[in-house]
């Protein structure tokens, strides 16, 4: 449905747009109705959503596109739409659809990008440094640049250090001083000289700390008059560590797998206890071989050096003395166990003089055992001849 104007019935026309799964427009010009239906021709009769995988085409060269313009990065997908009659279409699908465009619209420019930028469809380009920086080429073309075009200023970054390169696109056959006036995220202003690295090349460095866009604006004199001014931005991103584009969520699931880790989805979480312990163990047979090793190698050296320590003599005499002692106590001992030659004697004597009297009452007993036996025969023989 269409609303034309302000005396349109607007709530109607959006019911029934609604009501149809359709679309509603609101237009204040008539001559804008044809454009809609041309959109809406144009989406029916192909899909308006194209996820696939494809390399873009270059149509036009732009410094846009300079990091990408060797290897070209793949997309994952875009949104067909047309270009303007005063567009310059600088990258282009498979199905020759735009996918980069540019055109200037009054003092400013306009830039178009068909795909997207939370890395759906970009994750090829927020993976690599190329097409981080082509991105970061994208955002400073629609910035303003005063002062002059004969001059081209690139800037790079490597760790903690911004670089400047200045090229004299006219004047390549002259040296100029040429200085720069840097404005930090902070707003406080560095001011440097740059290098004359060639005829109509300078070189310079600052050091880019802060995080955030650095405005740079070169100036070049001749006899301290000001001939040519141009400015440059460059922006400087957060560590790769806290980059939360790139979706890389099989990894750290493998990771979080392998360490019986778990995802936090909180701050809260980082103090909460799972209550479960994690225990590890490590192989140090190696470690054990090794200081084995060098204690043979020692006791060796120390025998055959016949090398003395102070320490371990004085141990080695006290043990020594601890060992006699011991020996002296355990023969005294044994001394006072054995009896004298006399007492040993006599003891001999007495065990004899024992024995014969145990002996003499043994045979004493025989005795009498055979008179009591004699003397029963006896009486029994003398009663039977009684009878």
């Amino acid at each position: 449905t269409v609303a034309v104007g302000k005396g349109a019935d607007t709530r109607l026309l959006e019911f029934i747009a609604d009501a149809g799964k359709g679309r509603y427009y609101f237009v204040n010009e008539y001559g804008t109705i044809p454009e809609i239906f041309t959109k809406e021709t144009f989406l029916a009769s192909k899909t308006y959503i194209n996820n696939r995988t494809f390399v873009p085409k270059l149509s036009s060269i732009n410094d846009m596109v300079y990091p990408i313009m060797e290897n070209p990065i793949a997309l994952n997908g875009y949104i067909s739409t047309t270009s303007k009659d005063r567009a310059e279409i600088i990258q282009k699908s498979d199905s020759n659809e735009p996918i980069l465009a540019v055109w200037q619209y009054g003092l400013g420019k306009s830039i178009a990008w068909t795909s997207d930028t939370n890395g759906k469809w970009t994750s090829n380009y927020l993976a690599s440094k190329k097409g981080i920086d082509f991105f970061n080429r994208m955002v400073l073309a629609a910035f303003y640049k005063g002062g002059s075009d004969d001059l081209f200023v690139e800037t790079t970054t490597e760790g903690n250090v911004a670089k400047i390169n200045v090229k004299d696109l006219k004047d390549s056959n002259k040296v100029y001083d040429t200085k720069a006036s840097i404005i930090t995220p902070s707003l406080e202003t560095v001011d440097i000289d740059l290098i004359t690295k060639s005829i109509g090349e300078y070189i310079g460095e600052i050091e880019a700390i802060e995080k955030g866009t650095y405005v740079i604006k070169v100036f070049q004199y001749e006899n301290d008059k000001l001939i040519k001014s141009t400015q440059q931005a460059i922006t400087r991103n957060y560590s790769k560590e806290y980059d939360i584009t790139t979706k890389d969520s099989d990894g750290l699931s493998e990771l979080v797998r392998k360490s019986k880790g778990v995802f936090i989805n909180s701050p809260e979480e980082v103090f909460t206890k799972n209550g479960k312990d994690v225990h590890g163990y490590r192989d140090i047979t190696d470690i054990l071989i090794i200081i084995s090793l060098l204690l043979l190698i020692i006791d060796i050296a120390l025998r055959r050096l016949n090398i003395r320590f102070k320490g371990l003599d004085r141990a080695r005499k006290k043990t020594v003395e601890i060992a006699k002692d011991i020996k002296n106590r355990s023969r005294k001992k044994e001394m006072k166990s054995v009896p004298l030659e006399g007492e040993s004697n006599i003891s001999k004597k007495e065990i004899v003089e024992e024995k014969e009297s145990v002996k003499e009452k043994d045979n004493n007993r025989e005795k009498n055992g055979q008179n009591s036996l004699n003397t029963n025969r006896l009486l029994n023989a003398k009663n039977k001849r009684k009878r």
